[in-house]
């Protein structure tokens, strides 16, 4: 640039002497001032006041003022007012011959500023001393070591951010990330910066880093999970691996609409986003957002951000694969760790069991001698009951011996046939797994009829499955027989009650047959009178035959009997012996035969009631029902028409425990001395005997339901 001036001033010092040459010889000026106009710098000759006195056309032309304007001004005017004195002083060392140059910018007419390079020579004009001063226009030139200048550090910024994230620690990545895009956005002169990351097979995408310039709102925290597909366009170029660089969001293109009026809603000028590729996936993309003022990105802008995107890529993918890495060696010292610690935990069970075992066999040594030794038969049958051991009570109770039992099926002692409804449900019971108690009816070895308390548990191995059987049982025969004796204590104990209670039915019948035989010793013919009386007998003899039939010990004859007859004739009977304060209501089906035992029926009807009667602390009431019905939902009931007898109460109820109890022999809640524990057995044991079966509901606080199922009989 400096040789450029040097030449205009050796051409123009070159001109003027061959101009002056020519004016002497030919007394030519034209070609002075063609010569003088022709040169592109601005050209000013300026007397030792310091005024102007000449100047080219490119003065008037480049600065807008006019030959009247700028002749005779002072040429310090024509910088701007804040370096007029500096100008001033330059211009006195000028005239002095000590400074060659100005570097102060040119004003123009409008204000605008002109940076300019200025050199001085001094000539004579006419006859004066004058000074020439030639200034070039060097706007370009500064531009261009402006961009050079922005290029270089730039470049100088690339370098030092690759170099940070060749040898940084990854768990400071994400801080590097953030301190690169800070320094780029300045260096951009935008106002935001950030970095977005794909995920689920890049239908969402997260703003994973930020930087925001002073007075600019962070998005990071509302920018997570959006979802691809809302921009569309947007997209498209990322994924044809083409930067977006827009310097006008409001000149997006029209199928950039959506992307448009999401930009435009943050208040984005212009734009510009790089792509972040790996291996030829798209994983992200790193954007710049001017808000304040509008933005052109320059070519070198976008080479240089292309760069940073590929850094900021690799460390990306770097801590990525540190963070499996480290994830992948925990995974493997946990791996290693819990099979060590399997490894161990194996040989603590080892031990354990070794020690559980010996333990185990101390154990069953003691229970084996405990079984031996028991004086209750015990049997160990497998699923099907074939039996696999024997303790030496089962040859007492039943004379078989050990011998003869293993292999054999438990069915050898049961009586043929015996309650099928009652095997049946025994059966279900064991094979669901739960324990079943009841009393049996077996025969020993030489014929003779026993009877036995028994309790099959079902045995299971580790997977739930049922192995075995065990069977343990007493023999309750003697037990039996003074049950019979006390079931016939307390019906005459109940009879005692019962005849304080008839005793005034007793007597309104003797005093209507005394009323009556009065009247017919004065009316020998009056038949009324005699029907009467023929009645009161009746009422009188169906009084007293109840009595005498409950008295009896008849339990092994069975005959067809109407149920609701019999029933209804005992309730009559048996209720004087209820307490005042509880109504017994009862509803019976008419017809309602079934082959039995009439004294046994009776028998559980009055411990029903009874066990009602002692569940209600204060008023209460009983209800019986009568009825048929065909279907019952019981897998083991056979198909047939039932007669169903329903005794209900609003006691005290029962709670699961001891439900699982209450057909026990002996078993009472009631205080000692207030019950034997039979009444609920004793039901149960004719229940069975009458190949029916019992269902029982209650609930605590609410009472109790309980229903008798006998097959019906329609002979």
């Amino acid at each position: 640039m400096k040789g450029s001036i040097k030449k205009s001033l050796k051409i123009f010092k070159y001109g003027l002497r061959k101009i002056y040459f020519n004016v002497l010889q030919q007394n030519s000026k034209n070609d002075l001032e063609k010569l003088f106009n022709s040169i592109d710098e601005f050209i000013f000759i300026v007397n030792k006041q310091g005024k102007i006195i000449h100047f080219n056309k490119s003065v008037t032309q480049k600065l807008g003022y006019t030959s009247q304007e700028l002749q005779g001004l002072a040429v310090e005017l024509l910088h701007p007012a804040n370096k007029r004195l500096e100008a001033r002083e330059i211009m006195a060392e000028l005239f002095a011959g000590k400074v060659k140059s100005c570097p102060i910018p040119i004003q123009n007419k409008k204000g605008e500023l002109i940076p300019v390079e200025t050199k001085v020579v001094q000539s004579t004009w006419g006859s004066e001393k004058a000074w020439i001063g030639i200034s070039r226009d060097i706007s370009d030139r500064i531009k261009q070591e402006r961009i050079l200048a922005y290029r270089l550090q730039f470049e100088e910024l690339m370098t030092k951010t690759a170099l940070r994230f060749l040898s940084l620690d990854y768990t400071k990545i994400d801080k590097a990330i953030n301190q690169s895009l800070k320094q780029v956005g300045k260096l951009l002169e935008v106002d935001r910066s950030y970095v977005f990351l794909f995920k689920a097979n890049m239908t969402k995408m997260d703003n994973t880093h930020e930087w925001c310039n002073i007075g600019i709102k962070p998005q990071i925290e509302i920018l997570q999970d959006l979802d691809s597909e809302a921009f569309p366009w947007w997209m498209d170029q990322l994924r044809k691996n083409k930067t977006i660089n827009i310097t006008n969001i409001g000149k997006l293109p029209t199928e950039a609409e959506n992307e448009k009026r999401i930009l435009l809603e943050q208040n984005i000028k212009s734009i510009i986003v790089v792509p972040m590729f790996f291996k030829n996936e798209l994983i992200g993309f790193i954007g710049f957002d001017a808000v304040k003022k509008y933005t052109n990105f320059s070519v070198d802008s976008v080479k240089l951000l292309n760069i940073l995107s590929s850094i900021i890529t690799n460390a990306i993918i770097h801590k990525r694969n540190n963070i499996k890495l480290i994830d992948y060696q925990n995974n493997l010292e946990n791996e290693v760790s819990k099979r060590t610690e399997k490894i161990r935990e194996t040989n603590r069970k080892l031990r354990n069991e070794i020690l559980i075992r010996k333990e185990t066999e101390r154990e069953l040594k003691k229970w084996y001698i405990v079984i031996e030794q028991s004086a209750v038969s015990v049997y160990i049958t497998d699923i099907k009951g074939n039996i696999e051991y024997v303790n030496p009570q089962v040859y007492l109770t039943s004379g078989y011996k050990s011998d003869e039992l293993i292999g054999k099926n438990i069915k050898l002692f049961k009586l043929t046939p015996q309650y099928p409804i009652y095997y049946k449900n025994f059966w279900k019971t064991i094979l669901k797994g739960e324990v079943w108690r009841g009393i049996v009816k077996n025969k020993t070895k030489n014929g003779e009829i026993i009877w036995e308390y028994e309790i099959i548990s079902p045995v299971k191995n580790k997977k739930g499955k049922i192995i075995n059987f065990i069977i343990v049982r007493k023999d309750i025969t003697s037990e039996k027989k003074m049950e019979s004796q006390m079931i016939q204590s307390m019906k005459m104990e109940a009879l005692g009650k019962l005849a304080g209670g008839i005793a005034h039915d007793v007597n309104n019948i003797l005093q209507i047959i005394s009323v009556y035989t009065d009247l017919l010793l004065y009316e020998p013919n009056n038949k009324e009178g005699l029907k009467q009386i023929r009645n009161a007998i009746e009422r009188g003899s169906e009084m007293l035959g109840a009595l005498l039939d409950y008295s009896k010990n008849n339990k092994t004859s069975k005959k067809v009997i109407n149920l609701d007859k019999v029933f209804e004739n005992f309730i009559n009977t048996i209720k004087p012996i209820l307490p005042s304060t509880i109504t017994l209501n009862f509803n019976f089906k008419r017809a309602c035969k079934v082959m039995g035992n009439k004294t046994q029926l009776e028998e559980v009807l009055l411990n029903l009631i009874l066990n009602a009667k002692d569940s209600i602390t204060n008023k209460g009431k009983i209800n019986i029902e009568l009825k048929r019905t065909e279907t019952i939902d019981k897998d083991s009931v056979s198909e047939k028409q039932w007669i169903i007898l329903i005794v209900q109460d609003n006691g005290k109820g029962m709670d699961k425990e001891i439900i699982k109890k209450i057909f026990d022999p002996f078993f009472t809640t009631k205080e000692l001395g207030k019950g034997t524990g039979l009444g609920l057995s004793i039901v149960s044991d004719i229940v069975k005997q009458h190949n029916g079966f019992i269902e029982v509901e209650t609930k605590l606080g609410e009472g109790s339901l309980f229903r008798i199922y006998l097959p019906e009989n329609k002979q």
